[in-house]
């Protein structure tokens, strides 16, 4: 499985064909935690290791040279009714975009971190 990097054209591509009915918005937020405690964590859906820290999920990232911390994007997708729908509560209607096999799938928001958590190790030092 893979949850970062994906392709924003192809995620559209697959989310219009999955949900025919509804304008989407394809947009990245940071891969939030829930009940994970501070701490250095591997998964198997990461290519690298995990930090947690203030229930985001972090990567180290290079930049110029220097190690450096970045929250980890998710691609979400928000459906609309039509495009100049205004949204108070996402509930049912923000999806997270993952890649398996190379078909992209949808996971709820909501469900999304229950839906991946069996798949997250703390590393212990």
């Amino acid at each position: 499985m893979k949850i970062q990097h994906l392709d924003k054209d192809q995620v559209l591509q697959a989310a219009r064909k999955q949900f025919p009915d509804y304008e989407i918005s394809v947009d990245l937020t940071d891969f939030f935690t829930y009940d994970l405690e501070e701490g250095h964590y591997k998964a198997s859906f990461l290519n690298q290791d995990m930090f947690v820290s203030t229930g985001y999920a972090y990567e180290d990232v290079v930049v110029n040279g220097n190690d450096t911390r970045y929250k980890i994007q998710l691609t979400t997708i928000m459906l609309l009714k039509n495009a100049y729908e205004i949204l108070y509560q996402t509930k049912g209607r923000y999806y997270v975009a993952y890649e398996e096999d190379g078909i992209i799938s949808f996971q709820l928001y909501e469900d999304f971190f229950p839906f991946v958590r069996d798949q997250i190790e703390r590393v212990v030092s």
